[in-house]
């Protein structure tokens, strides 16, 4: 009775992708599913020409094959757009807490007129929210924009369509 190879255990795919033992390792997979296959020689005693002496298989993913040697600099520029993300985030707090800073008056006389620190609590952040929807709003618009402008217009620079 022929083995079928177990994905999961550690042992069988050693012994699969053991290139050393190549002979090994395809019989190995030949005699798995049907075990009709166990009697064949593998490609490279077949077709001894057609296999370089130090033949290897390299696999590479395809975001590899994409991004290749640009990887150190698309890090780079990843890392730049994310220090200047942190810096707008710190000056929106700050204006967030300079228009704070500016309303302190007025909460304390909503607060004085009977507002409960939950309503004022409440009021805060519905208008935070607000801002947060318009500027992403505003984001989205102009993204859109920078997209769909380019290819409007005629520059005579190359563009999928």
């Amino acid at each position: 009775m022929a083995k079928t190879m177990n994905r999961s255990d550690p042992q069988d795919s050693r012994d699969y992708w053991n290139f050393s033992g190549e002979a090994e390792a395809w019989r190995h997979h030949s005699t798995g599913a049907g075990g009709h296959r166990g009697d064949r020689a593998p490609p490279r005693q077949v077709y001894p020409k057609n296999y370089p002496k130090n033949f290897s298989v390299q696999i590479i993913s395809w975001v590899d094959s994409l991004v290749g040697q640009f990887r150190k600099s698309l890090y780079t520029i990843a890392a730049a757009v994310a220090l200047l993300l942190l810096i707008a985030c710190s000056n929106v707090a700050n204006m967030l807490l300079a228009r704070a800073t500016t309303r302190e008056k007025e909460m304390a006389i909503r607060s004085s007129l009977g507002a409960s620190r939950l309503r004022l609590l409440g009021q805060l952040l519905i208008e935070s929210f607000l801002l947060a929807l318009a500027g992403a709003i505003v984001g989205c618009l102009f993204s859109y924009a920078g997209i769909k402008g380019p290819r409007g217009a005629d520059s005579g620079w190359p563009h999928p369509s």
